[in-house]
């Protein structure tokens, strides 16, 4: 009789952790989940398993096939293989159940009953506006119940002595229950209340909490997360009525009896939690008041001031012990729509004060009081655009918050200790860059784990701590935002990485550059094989997709690394998508903005300072350092610029990670610019990443740093004979 072995186990659960991201929107981790697949039918093939193979290999080319079409891939099919998958592996297997639990783990047959059980439908109807109001309102403060709840779990694993955190989990389950129950959700209600009940026997003391019965509660609040984006896509697709599989109530029954059969005294499995000394006071239960009124939903909320329910684990213990004063504030909640639709207007007010005060009529009054009043308008302008940004600004702590069960799950999968400690918290970014940076940072997490950090027994040898650590901070800087994530592994040899690329023929024998110059070769595409992901700690895998993902949101990414010490990424944001910081230069008559974050410093070129190598590359020699200077009028095929490098200015800016200089023939002024999207024909030129208009009415393009310091890339006509703007 054949046992399933532990690195099929471990694959499995990696791949339902790629299915569960997927689910959750994201569109970089199915890049990765071929090579999941691949492991596991490695695995598969050593056990003999053909039967099991065969789905693997349908699910591999399925997932392939999609890929190559550039489609996003379909969650709700990689489930039904992946149930396939599991199903057929234990059948093939037949795997012999382990002496120590009396049965599965809760989370086990949470799968195994969804399998068996008939599926049957149940439909909600959607009567009016006010229900779709109240669904969405539900939806929105579920979800940031569940992310409570999921950091709360977490906590408690570390101390599960700390009754605060575990009565903390409890309301939020309860609050979630009420919600639920009150808009006749009644499958979402139950098992809400199934796992509220769970927590009320770890209060009484009747159940001791344990890797498992987190396990069983971390897989409820999947389950509701999923029930919770079965609403939302219903209401993103306008229907009329909500459908659910009336097979989570049985579901709920057969969880509910199996919770009063878990293993729970287990010492070798569970080993004694570390204690807490002294707990802290209890938090008054937040209150709410929802208004509706014909078509808006307004709630008014009092409650903490943006205080996290629980500390992270990281956090230190007299911390926890000690009460903080309450503030309490009043909370609007607004439709997204409503408040991009106001910095759309902000932004064309900007434009229009630009265009007063640079207006010819304007600059020739002499008129004192005039010239107050203009003074004025633009200091309210100004206090306004400030305002009004500040309403898209949200803490990046629910992103960061979200990568504790990621690393909690992979360590788990590695069979590694290690720590995530965030930092930085409540730094503020725009919305929509802290959506988007969710990706990149489960993508460089998944490294810093799979291949970056070392087993314990590694660690020890080299005089380290058993436990690994992975810092992931947030900060300001200048007019911008530095997230930095830092792991103390085993860190990038650049000498293997040059010898890597020079054997793929990504730079030539005679490459000399430095050790930054070397490692940076980790972001250019095709550089990763899997030969690579062994000798290299895997950095190579993907990270191309990261940068082009970063850069997206006008960031740029650079790395650093020692080896034996560790690694840091460092990537570098604006703090808004909608209005930036730019210096506007010329080049022969045009005129471009290029963004100020990507500038590090300018120069008048004197003589000496650019030499010409081999007849043709122009460099320049800054404080002994040589930068490659790129003519930016022959690089965008402009006429009429300066014939003398020595009569331009020269700007070192940062293209993807490297340095590079700008030859540009003037610099005209710094000012903020409103960012506006180009038309079809200038969105296939990569060189520009949107466009402005300046105060006197005119269009100006918006330079991308990263794409100018790639030589392939020149054009060979003025962009400005092109149309602007749709």
């Amino acid at each position: 009789m054949h046992m399933i072995s532990e690195a099929i186990q471990n694959s499995l659960q990696e791949i339902s952790l790629e299915i569960a991201f997927i689910e959750n929107g994201s569109e970089e981790t199915s890049l990765t989940l071929n090579n999941g697949l691949e492991q596991l039918i490695k695995s598969l093939d050593e056990a003999k398993a053909s039967k099991s193979i065969k789905v693997a290999r349908d699910m591999q080319n399925e997932v392939q096939h999609t890929n190559q079409k550039n489609k996003p891939v379909n969650s709700d099919m990689l489930s039904n293989f992946y149930l396939q998958l599991e199903k057929k592996i234990y059948e093939e297997l037949n795997t012999e159940q382990s002496s120590k639990t009396s049965i599965k783990p809760v989370h086990e047959e949470i799968e195994s009953i969804e399998k068996d059980e008939e599926d049957e439908i149940f439909v909600l109807k959607i009567e009016d506006s006010d229900d779709i109001d109240l669904l969405t309102e539900f939806c929105t403060e579920g979800r940031d119940l569940l992310a409570e709840i999921e950091q709360g779990i977490l906590v408690l694993e570390e101390n599960p002595n700390h009754k605060e955190t575990l009565n903390v989990i409890f309301r939020a389950f309860h609050t979630f229950k009420g919600g639920a129950g009150f808009l006749g959700l009644g499958n979402i209600k139950d098992l809400a209340h199934i796992m509220e009940s769970l927590l009320d026997k770890c209060r009484q003391g009747e159940l001791t909490i344990n890797h498992a019965l987190i396990n069983s509660i971390l897989s409820g609040s999947d389950k509701l997360q999923q029930l919770i984006a079965n609403i939302e896509s219903s209401l993103k697709r306008k229907d009329n009525s909500i459908t659910f599989k009336t097979k989570t109530i049985q579901l709920i029954e057969k969880v509910s009896n199996l919770l009063e059969g878990i293993d729970v005294d287990d010492p070798e499995r569970h080993p004694e939690p570390a204690q807490i000394e002294e707990e802290g006071p209890l938090k008054e239960e937040e209150t709410s008041v929802t208004k509706i009124p014909d078509l808006d939903v307004i709630t008014v909320t009092t409650e903490q001031d943006q205080e996290p329910l629980v500390a992270p684990k990281h956090q230190e213990k007299q911390q926890l012990e000690e009460p903080k004063a309450r503030e309490l504030k009043s909370f609007v909640k607004i439709k997204t729509e409503k408040l991009d639709e106001l910095i759309d207007l902000v932004g064309e007010l900007v434009i229009a004060k630009s265009m007063v005060e640079e207006h010819p009529s304007v600059a020739n009054m002499n008129s004192g009081d005039f010239s107050l009043q203009l003074r004025q308008l633009s200091r309210i302008s100004t206090e306004l655009q400030r305002t009004a940004m500040s309403l898209r600004m949200v803490p990046i702590r629910n992103t960061f918050r979200k990568m504790n069960r990621l690393v909690r799950d992979l360590s788990s999968t590695q069979n590694k200790q290690v720590q995530l400690v965030l930092k930085g918290e409540e730094t503020e970014l725009d919305r929509n860059i802290v959506e988007a940076l969710v990706d990149p940072l489960i993508h460089m997490l998944r490294n810093s784990i799979d291949h970056g950090l070392e087993l314990a027994e590694e660690r020890e040898s080299a005089g380290k701590e058993s436990c690994g650590t992975i810092t992931l901070e947030a900060c300001h800087q200048g007019g911008g935002i530095l997230i930095k994530v830092e792991d103390d592994g085993r860190g990038i040899d650049s000498e293997k990485v040059l010898s890597k690329a020079r054997e793929n023929g990504i730079v030539t024998d005679d490459f000399n550059g430095g050790q930054t110059d070397a490692l940076e070769l980790i972001f250019v595409p095709g550089f990763s094989t899997a030969q690579s992901v062994t000798d290299i700690s895997g950095r190579g895998v993907g990270m191309d997709v990261v940068r082009e993902n970063i850069a997206k949101l006008r960031g740029r990414l650079s790395i650093k690394s020692t080896v034996g010490k560790g690694t840091t990424f460092c990537i570098y944001l604006p703090l808004t998508l909608a209005i930036i910081d730019g210096l506007l230069i010329g080049v022969g008559k045009q005129r471009f903005i290029m963004p100020t974050l990507s500038i590090k410093e300018s120069f008048k070129p004197i003589p000496g300072i650019l030499t010409t190598v081999k007849g043709k590359k122009l460099l320049a020699n800054l404080r002994g350092k040589l930068i490659p200077i790129i003519k930016l009028s022959e690089k965008l095929g402009i006429q009429g610029g300066i014939e003398k490098t020595e009569d331009g200015i020269v700007l070192i800016i940062n293209s993807s990670g490297q340095e590079k200089g700008l030859l540009v023939d003037r610099l005209i002024n710094k000012q903020e610019v409103v960012i506006k999207a180009v038309g079809d024909t200038l969105k296939q030129q990569p060189l520009y990443s949107g466009a402005a208009i300046l105060g006197d009415g005119r269009a100006a393009l918006i330079l991308d740093p990263d794409q100018l310091g790639k030589p392939e890339l020149k054009l060979k006509s003025d962009p400005y004979q092109a149309k602007p703007f749709n």
